[in-house]
Parts: C-alpha cells; structure tokens; sequence
C-alpha cells in the first residue's frame, strides 16, 4: 500500500506577494479576483476579494466581499492583482526544492503539493520526513506549511488541514478518519452539497455507506466520484517533476574589470552562447537579467524588458550595451550572470497588429531598435502619446499615455495602441446630447426654477453611473440623466469644481409622477445636491 504526502501552504498566493513585498506582512491587503482593478472607475463597483491577508482577515474582510464595502470596513486597505504567472513560477521553485524530500512532487493547486511518502522506514520514518518539509519550505519564505500523510491523495489533503503542523493518518486507517468528517471537504456541486444536507448525509461516513449504485442512479457521476474519495479510490499519484527550461550564462574572470569595451566583448561571447540554445529550442528572449558579482557579492542587478521577442545576438548585444551606458557600473565586478527570465515560442510569421485611426505603426527592425534604445536609455515610460480628457480645468484636459506597458497578465512590454492605459481618463463625447436624447434634449420648452438653498441628496449607482437619489425623505429612480457638464475656474478667489446633469426622477412608490431636476455634484466638497427643477 503507497504512503502520500500533501504539503499544503495556506493562502498561498498572499505569501508569494508577501515574499517578493516584504513590506505587505504588516499591511491589510487582498488580492482581486478577475484581474479587476479599484483604479478602474468602470469597474469600482464590480471588483471583488479574492483573497485576503490575515491582517486583513482580523479587520472583518473576506472573500468574496465587494472592494468598495472592503475599503469602507478598512480604509487603509491595500490590494494586489492576482498574477497567475508569478503563482505557477513560485510553485516550480517549489518543486524543484521538494525534490530533495522526494523523488517524486505535484502540484495540485496553488500551494498545495502531493509527494511520495513510501518506503521511508529506514530514512527516519514519516515524522522526519514532516519535520524536513516544514524546515525546507521555511527556508524558502513560507512559514506556515501544513502536512498531511496517508494512503490516498485525498486523505492526505484532509489531513494537511489539521490544526497540528502535521497529521499523520496510520496505514489502513483512511476511511476511519474520513468518516466523521463534514463532506464539505468534498468539492462538490452547491446544489448537491444542499441535497446531501437535506437527505442527511451530513459526513463523509454517511456517504460511504450508501450502495454505489444507488449513488450512481440518484445523484449522477459527481456524487459517485465523491464516494470513491472516501473510499480511498484516488487515482492522483505524484509524479516525477519536468524540470523547466532555463537560458543562462555565467563568466567568472580571474581579475576585476571595470573597462566597458571588455564587458561587452564578455556580453558577446555569453550572448552567442544563448542565442544558439534559444534557436535550437525554438524560443525567443522576452526578458533579460544581468547580474554583476564582486567576490560573490552581487553590486548590480538590473531587469531589461524587450520591445519585441528575439533571439538576435547582435541585437540583444546592442540593448545591452544602452543599458550599460545608460547606468555605469560604480565599480569593478569579478563575475557576470545573464538570465533570460521570459521567454516565449519563436514565430515564423509576421505577427497582426491592430492600429486604430489615429496610429500608425511601422513593424520594421529600424524602427524596433529605435524604441528600444529610447526606452533603455530613458526608462519603459518615456515615450507618450496625448489622450483627450474631459476634465475641469484646462491644464488637465488631456493626458499623456505611455506608448509601452507592461502587460499585467504575461508579464510582457506590449505596444499600446489603445486606449486601455487611460481608461481613468474621460473621453470626449461631443454627440452625447445627440445620440442619447435627440436634438431638442430633455429640457426642450422647460424653465429652470434654481432653489434658493441647494437640497443635498444621497445618491446611489450602478456601473459607476447615478441609478437612484434620496430626495425629500423618497428614493426617485433615475429614469434618465445627461452627461456631465464641467465648470471650475476661481470666483472672487474661492475655487470650486462642479458636474451638471439634468435628470429624468420618478418616486419609487409613486410611479407616474416624474420631476426633471439640475443634479449637480460638488467635487471639493464631496456632495451631491439639487440646485434648480425645470417646469
């Protein structure tokens, strides 16, 4: 009978951001679920928790929570975006490491790892093995590893949430410990969780003991893979790791060099050596790393981002040496490390870019080279474009976009042709009036009576847009409203910044009766209000 072990890391994606941020350990912070971001005003509204720190925990947010109710429980709440790329480059680290523990490592989900614990009767028995782990993954920044052993992947996953460091479930006696336990451990349906529930089958032993066959016939697959779980049925078996490809070159020199005709003959030779294990792999270098030693103490480290894939040594050379000149060494190095960190499939094919109107891009090596000594000399936001913005005052009426940006998803310098870097930048819409309510608009033969006293209101959105207002003790639907009209500037020396809509109001629970109203929003003073109504 086979012995399984499962290494769990709780929360694990929060400790990969903790590890490279070592600052956000004494910080509330979560993670966003869906790549949504609170600086995106169309999704503000939307975006949710997808996991929380345990400082955040202790502040009462949890999963699932809206960012705006999150904010409003803990206003010095920081967040992070999930970074699936950086997860799956900490699990192989991982792995790589676990090797040592055991010939044979998975990864199951993030942060939990299944490793074969057979056969360790002379080597320390399975508590060693435990103690190992903990010892070994603490060494690699995570400090609190969970272990569980048993003879089924399942079992062993159950147990690694022990409240104990580690449990150890003895030979045979995987059932037993599984019987008295919730079947929430199961990830089963919701709907068939709650009919499990409803039909008392509230433990993993109650299920059990119901014939597979009348599993099968009233309940479907789902339920009857569940059973075979607890009955240790588990096909998931660790296996031997793939080692991920690496594109790497260390020189070591006999004396120090500081002269940069040197350095780059080193580069070179590095580079040539790279380039033909990057064109016999079929890959191009997205990403570089140079490292610069003296006596084993690193002095110089330095992330290169290309403009566009390649596996040319004399180019790669070239980014090099702007990048060397652009920030000299401050003193002699005795060593060199070059590390492709990104890498992606060589294409034989010229690749589609999509231009919009106003663009025009010239997909061209002379022209590839061009952008790319401009952004190692002067940095990835140095080249901008103007966006118009619709804003309050003249010197903010437009914006400035950076041409490149790293892509949040892979991680890549792409072109940005779009607008998808100004999306908090207001566009212009000149035909609003137009296209939403005709030519004659909403006060067509109307007259503004303006209140003597401006009337604050509460409001309530949707989407980032005005849904409902709190007027005169009712809640009026927003049936229709305009976009905003700017004014700000100084009075008699006094600024202020305001937003008019004309709004379409009708009561809640009077339905019929509408009333159009001046809304009208008070940016310094942060209030929405009712200055005038058109009769």
């Amino acid at each position: 009978m086979s012995r399984i072990a499962c290494l769990r890391i709780p929360k694990f994606q929060i400790a990969v951001h903790q590890k490279r941020e070592p600052e956000l350990k004494k910080k509330a912070f979560v993670l966003l679920a869906d790549g949504q971001k609170p600086t995106d005003k169309v999704n503000l509204s939307r975006a949710r928790i997808f996991m929380c720190s345990d400082s955040a925990s202790k502040k009462y947010i949890v999963a699932g929570m809206k960012w705006t109710e999150a904010r409003a429980t803990c206003a010095n709440l920081t967040w992070r975006q999930c970074d699936l790329k950086s997860y799956r480059e900490a699990q192989a680290v991982v792995i790589n490491e676990l090797i040592v523990c055991s010939p044979r490592v998975s990864a199951r989900q993030p942060g939990i790892f299944i490793l074969d614990a057979d056969g360790l009767q002379r080597l320390g028995g399975e508590g060693k093995l435990c103690r190992d782990l903990l010892k070994l993954v603490s060494k690699l920044g995570y400090t609190n590893g969970q272990i569980g052993i048993a003879d089924s992947a399942f079992a062993a996953m159950v147990a690694s949430r022990s409240k104990n460091r580690w449990h150890i479930v003895p030979s045979g006696k995987d059932l037993e410990f599984l019987k008295p336990l919730s079947i929430e451990h199961l990830t089963l349906d919701f709907d068939l969780q709650e009919m499990f529930v409803d039909l008392g089958i509230k433990s993993m032993g109650h299920l059990a003991q119901i014939p597979a066959e009348s599993v099968a016939e009233r309940f479907g697959q789902d339920a009857v893979t569940a059973q075979q779980l607890v009955l240790g049925l588990d096909k998931a078996q660790p296996s031997v790791p793939v080692r991920e490809k690496e594109f790497k070159a260390y020189v070591e020199i006999d004396g120090p060099i500081e002269s940069l005709n040197q350095t780059i003959f080193l580069f070179k030779s590095m580079l040539d050596h790279l380039q033909r294990q990057l064109q016999n792999e079929g890959y191009c270098a997205e990403e570089l790393l140079i490292q610069f030693f003296n006596d084993d103490q690193l002095f110089y480290d330095r992330p290169v981002r290309l403009v566009r894939p390649s596996n040319n040594a004399k180019f790669l050379l070239e980014v090099l040496r702007l990048t060397i000149e652009a920030h000299p060494l401050k003193r002699e190095f005795t060593s060199i490390k070059l590390h492709i960190t990104r890498f992606c499939k060589e294409t034989f094919q010229q690749a589609q870019v999509e231009v919009n109107h106003d663009a025009v891009v010239n997909n061209s090596d002379q022209q590839t080279h061009l952008l790319q000594k401009f952004l190692t000399r002067l940095g990835e936001n140095s080249l901008v474009r103007p966006v118009a913005n619709d804003q309050h005052a003249p010197e903010v009426s437009g914006v400035w976009v950076p041409v490149f940006s790293p892509n949040q998803a892979s991680g890549r310098t792409v072109l940005n042709l779009d607008n998808s870097a100004a999306k908090n930048s207001v566009v212009v819409d000149i035909d609003y009036i137009k296209d939403k309510t005709g030519l004659r608009g909403l006060t067509a033969g109307l007259v503004l009576k303006q209140l003597p006293n401006a009337v604050p209101v509460f409001v309530e959105f949707n989407s980032g847009a005005p849904q409902a207002i709190a007027y005169q003790g009712r809640w009026h639907h927003i049936l229709k409203i305009t976009s905003a009209e700017c004014l700000s500037g100084l009075w008699w020396d006094e600024p202020f910044r305001k937003s008019y809509h004309v709004a379409l109001i009708e009561p809640k629970y009077d339905p019929g009766s509408c009333m159009l109203v001046l809304l009208v929003h008070d940016h310094l003073q942060k209030l929405w209000s009712i200055e005038g109504i058109f009769d």
